[in-house]
């Protein structure tokens, strides 16, 4: 199975032996949640349903996950799945999405508070909709496995060491920050364009049929 296992890193972390397994342990995660958090490389799809008369609706995520960006809304009508645009510039008052010029009814623009999307106005009837969007694991979760590239590794290394060294080596602690920052970038572009090299991201997704 592609992905990054903790446990496989605890030595490239540290190798200090006031520094407990359990610290190296929970720094990792912590790196690797800040990791997804700032590459949106996990992507999802979430699929609900706005009710009849509806304009607003949390986006359904197991537990174990955090939302960290919508990519693309898209809404079934007349048997098709449409892009909708997202609203800008948008402004909430009383819990409700205010433009102008907004078309009534079908679902066509959308913003995002939180983890709730809102809608231009009420809906006509019911309608299906696709939420494509990036995630990154919760702290509550205690993930100790990430699927993410084996690229992702130095920054999640660089990123832990930042955390441990901060009080007993600042030096260190700010070297392995620069590496963690240095290393970025590169993720970054995987999680946007799907390259990074000659890999891309549809390596280690799962297919979807």
């Amino acid at each position: 199975m592609a992905g990054i296992n903790i446990r496989e890193l605890y030595f490239r972390v540290t190798s200090r032996p006031e520094i407990l397994p359990a610290s190296i342990r929970s720094a990792l995660m912590d790196a690797g949640i800040q990791v997804c958090r700032e590459t949106n490389l996990l992507r999802g799809t979430a699929f609900a349903t706005l009710p009849s008369g509806g304009h607003q609706i949390d986006i359904p995520l197991p537990p174990d996950q955090s939302l960290v960006r919508v990519n693309q809304v898209r809404v079934r009508h007349d048997g098709a799945w449409v892009d909708l645009d997202e609203l800008a510039p948008v402004y909430l008052e009383h819990q409700r999405v205010h433009t102008s010029n907004a078309p009534e009814g079908v679902p066509s623009r959308w913003g995002l508070r939180g983890g709730t999307l809102f809608f231009q106005s009420p809906a006509d009837k019911a309608y299906p909709l696709r939420i494509d969007h990036t995630w990154a694991p919760t702290r509550a979760s205690q993930p100790e496995f990430f699927d993410l590239p084996d690229d992702a590794e130095e920054a999640m290394v660089a990123y832990a060491r930042w955390i441990l060294l901060q009080d007993r080596d600042p030096r260190a602690a700010a070297e392995a920050r620069r590496d963690y920052d240095a290393a970025l970038p590169g993720l970054r572009a995987m999680g946007e364009t799907g390259e990074s090299g000659t890999r891309s991201i549809f390596d280690f997704l799962p297919f979807e049929g």
